[in-house]
């Protein structure tokens, strides 16, 4: 029965397996950080907020004839939306 040569026993160092590549040819960059990612999420979606309830706040609907803008839980959430996604 034959030993084949594992490069460990040929006193070969192991071989590397190569990056993956994208379509340009390039190596793909790390990945970010699940935590980095929420914490910019949560971010855009503070800042939203307040955007949103900021602009109910200063000029709102005084006729009651905008859904969005009347209520400031509304304004706020919609804002909220709006960062989170800008932000995504």
């Amino acid at each position: 029965m034959a030993t084949q040569n594992v490069p460990e026993q040929a006193g070969l160092a192991p071989v590397e397996p190569e990056p993956e590549t994208g379509e340009t040819g390039a190596a793909s960059p790390p990945p970010k950080t699940s935590r980095a990612r929420w914490i910019r999420r949560g971010l855009g979606l503070a800042l939203g907020a307040s955007a949103g309830f900021a602009y109910y706040s200063f000029v709102g609907c005084t006729s009651g004839g905008c859904p969005i803008w009347q209520d400031p839980f509304v304004s706020a959430g919609y804002g909220a939306t709006i960062g989170f996604l800008a932000l995504w």
